[in-house]
Order: structure tokens, then sequence, then C-alpha cells
């Protein structure tokens, strides 16, 4: 999946308001670059009964990929403007220390608004991707 320079203005879905991606496969790589998302809506809660809501921009469940340069702003919703739900059931990558599955999200700006309780939400769980976060603002 490769989305660059899409901008994407009050979407709104159950969780991953303007983009939702799983992606289980080492194989795959997901770049998410220049992208401005504004306005979207995550609509589920964390009151609901399982882990699938936020994401009221971006919910990622990949093994790879990269998110740069993207604007967050002024969207709402449990869970953060990104969700990163980094729980696989297997380990299909074989010895996790021998493993370079990286998800790296750099120079993104995130806003916060009011209606939401966080900018980015991680989802901790098993076999999932190093997540490493660099060089990002965060206001509001």
């Amino acid at each position: 999946v490769n989305l660059i320079g899409f901008t994407f203005n009050e979407c709104q879905a159950k969780f991953g308001g303007a983009v939702y991606v799983y992606s289980n496969s080492t194989e795959n790589s997901v770049i998410i670059k220049k992208c401005i998302f504004s306005g979207n809506k995550a609509t589920a809660s964390d009151s609901d009964s399982d882990e699938l809501y936020g994401g009221s921009a971006v919910f990622l469940a990949v093994q790879k990929g990269m998110m740069i340069r993207n604007t967050f702003r002024e969207n709402s919703g449990d869970g953060g403007s990104v969700k990163i739900y980094n729980n696989f059931d297997t380990n299909i990558n074989g010895m996790k220390l021998l493993n370079d599955n990286v998800l790296l999200i750099s120079d993104c700006s995130f806003e916060i608004n009011k209606n939401s309780d966080c900018c980015l939400f991680y989802l901790r769980g098993n076999n999932g991707a190093f997540v490493k976060l660099q060089k990002c603002s965060f206001s509001g």
C-alpha cells in the first residue's frame, strides 16, 4: 500500500476513520507519506466489546511500513488520531531477534482535537513490528 500526497477530510468509520490497513505479511511494506488528515472521525469507543476502535485518521496493523511527513489535525474519537495495533496471532517471522520489521513514524505533525483522548495510541501485542517514532511534533 502506497498513499502519497493524499488529503483525507471528514471521513468517518467505526475505526480507522480515513485509512485502515491490515497486513500480517512481512513482504508488504505500507507507506503513508505527505498526506493530510483533517476532521476525520472514528465512531467506535473504548467501551465497545473489542479492541477494534480508534484511529480517527489511521488504524494500522502492519508488520512493516513508514509514515513520513503527514499532518493530523482536528481528528476525533477514542483511541488517537493514529492507532497502531501491533498484535498478531502467530510469529510468521521465525526468530524475532533476526527480523528487521520496523514501522517508522517520522516528521509527522499531530494536533489533538478537544474531543480526542490522544494523538497516537499504541496497542502492544505479540509478534508485531518494532515501532520507531522520531522527529514528530505534538500540539493541542
